[in-house]
Parts: structure tokens; sequence; C-alpha cells
């Protein structure tokens, strides 16, 4: 971003004619991947696409099963209920990662075509001894409520049993000695039409894929952004044209930038009495009150030293008798001094004030999009340097006073040990 941002700006300031930005998107991609792939893998998510795209085709290839002797029927919700329970979120989710992987794959052009497979095999035969259970209890269930036959239907059913219009039961024969005797499992009607019903595998195919995201050629988003992503982002001037709205506000716009703008005192009272505000007037006396006060404080500011001064002074003065000793007091309270001011700027400035700076200039600047939050973090970086410059100035200032005031000290002891020196020099020689 940093590069984007630098290289636009020699355009901007007409430094140069052209510009032209070109943005490997390929890292963002594989944090998108990532992102969709956990955002697939959530249960909210695979309740919309059972919904939306496996239960209309998993209703629609076992239409036949609906209907079952004893006119009993297995409705829509019934059986898209049962293949739900066969397909949990735990069978679902380790198959999105997969997927995904391949969606992305095809999108950097690491494979020419894409396929998607779900496999449904080892699912098949739950799904139809789960429809089969089922039926089995509704025919039971259909069974014991048909009448008692009489002797001539109890005659007919017994010459030939079958489930195929039955309207009467032989008394004191269960459902299940009943299907014994006609020799017909349920769950062997199911499983044919499971197995034609649904197939081994779910294919989606690079058209079917295509047809989910837009259609074909330029309406597909899904081979716009696999060429996007081959190509990279291209922008120049043009799409900058395009996206400003016309070239004269862009020509506009970088006149300005190029001639710099030009502030006076006049053009703000011009701004603030053109606002329509009545309060205009009194809020330039305010601004006009605080300007006269800033200006009385700024020459006053360069006596406001004179106080430590005298106070080094007077501790020089009454701190000794001797020269050497007013030297040693007043530099060391210099040093003292000196030394809180380091303490204060240094490791107290850096634990308590610069996280609160770095807080106040975040959430400030984050509020920005576009062109702006390229120029507000731009703004950040050099307030963190101004910042850190004057903080950084006045830690050296006040390193550069305790080693000034160390030496007046040493210099202090020399002196104010200077006879004992002198004579153990004279005692040498």
């Amino acid at each position: 971003m940093d590069s984007a941002f630098n290289e636009m700006v020699p355009y901007l300031t007409k430094e140069q004619a052209h510009f032209t930005l070109e943005i490997d998107i390929t890292r963002p991609l594989d944090e998108l991947e990532k992102v969709l792939a956990d955002f697939l893998s959530r249960r909210e998510t695979y309740d919309s696409l059972f919904a939306e795209m496996l239960a209309p085709t998993i209703q629609q290839n076992l239409a036949e099963i609906t209907r079952l002797p004893f006119d009993v029927e297995l409705t829509d919700d019934e059986i898209i209920a049962a293949a739900r329970a066969v397909m949990p979120l735990e069978w679902y989710q380790p198959l999105v990662k997969d997927l995904v992987s391949q969606i992305f794959a095809y999108l950097r052009g690491e494979q020419a075509e894409l396929e998607l497979v779900i496999p449904l095999a080892d699912r098949k035969p739950e799904i139809a001894a789960a429809l089969g259970e089922l039926a089995d209890e509704k025919m039971a269930s259909a069974f014991n409520s048909l009448p008692v036959c009489s002797g001539a239907h109890l005659l007919e059913l017994l010459s030939d049993p079958s489930l195929e219009n039955i309207l009467c039961r032989p008394v004191d024969i269960s459902y299940q000695e009943f299907k014994e005797l006609v020799g017909i499992d349920v769950g062997s009607l199911v499983q044919p039409l499971i197995e034609m019903g649904i197939p081994d595998e779910w294919i989606l195919t690079e058209a079917d894929i295509s047809q989910l995201f837009g259609g074909e050629e330029e309406d597909n988003i899904l081979n716009q952004v696999r060429e996007l992503v081959q190509e990279g982002l291209v922008f120049d001037e043009e799409d900058l044209n395009k996206v400003i709205g016309t070239d004269v506000a862009l020509e506009d716009i970088r006149q300005s930038i190029a001639d710099g703008l030009t502030f006076t005192e006049q053009d703000f009272k011009s701004l603030m009495g053109d606002t329509g505000d009545t309060g205009a007037g009194e809020q330039m006396k305010a601004f006009e009150q605080v300007r006269s006060g800033l200006g009385m404080a700024k020459k006053w500011l360069n006596f406001v030293w004179i106080i430590p001064f005298l106070l080094l002074l007077a501790v020089g003065a009454l701190g000794g008798r001797q020269w050497s000793s007013k030297l040693i007091w007043a530099a060391a309270l210099l040093a003292a001094m000196a030394l809180i001011a380091y303490i204060i700027f240094g490791p107290v400035f850096s634990a308590t004030a610069q996280p609160v700076i770095d807080q106040a200039l975040a959430m400030e600047f984050n509020q920005t999009e576009g062109i702006t939050s390229l120029m507000a973090q731009k703004g950040t970086i050099l307030a963190h340097n101004a910042v850190d410059s004057f903080i950084s100035g006045l830690r050296n200032q006040a390193i550069a006073i305790i080693i000034a005031s160390v030496v007046l000290i040493g210099v202090g002891v020399v002196l104010h040990n200077w006879d004992k020196i002198r004579s153990a020099w004279i005692q040498r020689e």
C-alpha cells in the first residue's frame, strides 16, 4: 500500500504525466481462502446450502418412492429430514477445505479445469436404511388400521397374497408375519430406488459452477477473478479518471497540489464570516483572544528560564562557602533535575503517554477510506515521527545536561581538593 501511494504522489504533484500501479493480489487471496473455508464450515452456512442446493436435488431424484402400498406416502419433508440426518455437519466439514482449495487452485491457474466432486456413495446405504425404516413404520400403522377380513376376502387374500390393493387384514396376523407371508422386505423396495435416484458422486462441472457465478464469458465472476489473479490488478490514470468522474476535476486537483494551497488570515476570516452563523463574530473574538494570549505567553517564555537559573544560583550560594562547593551544589541540583526530566520523557513517557497517543491516532485515522485512508496513513507516520523527534530531543538534552553536570561536579571536586592535590604533587617531586 505504501508503494502504491508513493507511486501516485509524483503524478498528483505533476512531476510525472502518467502512473501505473500493479497490485499483486495473490497474498490477499490466501487469506481469503482461509476466511471462505471458515465461513462455509459454519453450521448456519451448511443449513443454507443444504436447503437451497442439496435438498431440491434429493427431492427430485427420490420422487418415485413417495408412493407406497396401503396408500402410504412419504412427504418431501420426511425424505429431506432423513437425508439431512445421514448427512450431518460432521460429514460436510471435512469436504469444505478440499473443495475451497480446488476453487482457489483454479483461480490461481494451478489447474486448467475446475470440477468439484462430492462423494455420496457412502451415504446411500444409510439414506436407504433411514427411509426404509420410516416407510416400514408408516406401512405397519396403515396395516394395523385395516379392517379384519371376512371369510371370502380371507380366502381371496390367501390365494393371492400381495401388498397391492389390500383392503383388509387377516385376524391374529401381525404386520411382520404378513410381510413374511407375502415375502416382501420394504428395505428391498427402497434400496434400488436410492441406487438409481442418487448418484455415487455429485459432480459440479465448470459450466455448473459458472452458472452459480453469473453465467458464462464476460458475465462470469469466476472467470473475471481468475483473469485478475493471473494478470494482476493494474490501475492507471485512466482508471483514476473514471473513479473521480471527469478529467477536469482530476486536473484541478493535480494543479492545486502542484501549486500549493495558500490560506491567509483574511481567507480564514472570510470563511468564518460566510458561514451564516450568528455566533461567528463571537467565535472570531474568542479566537483573537486565544492568539493574543499565546503571543503573550511566547514573549514571556524566554524569561521562564530565568527562574531555574536563579534557583541554581541560590542553591550554589547557600550550599557552600567556597566557590568549589558552590559549583558542586549547583551542578548536583542541575544533574538531579536533568535526571528527573530524562525519566519523565524516557521510560515514563514510553509506558504511559506513548500508548495513549498511538491509540488516539489510530482511532482518528482508521475512520477514513480510499485515498483519504492512504493520506491518513502517511499523516500517522508523520505524526509519530514528529512526536518521536520532539521527545528524543528532550531526552538528548537531558542526557547532555547530566553529562555536563557530572563534568562540573568533577571540576568542583578537583577545585575543592586542589590544595591537597598540589601538596601531593610537591611531595612527590
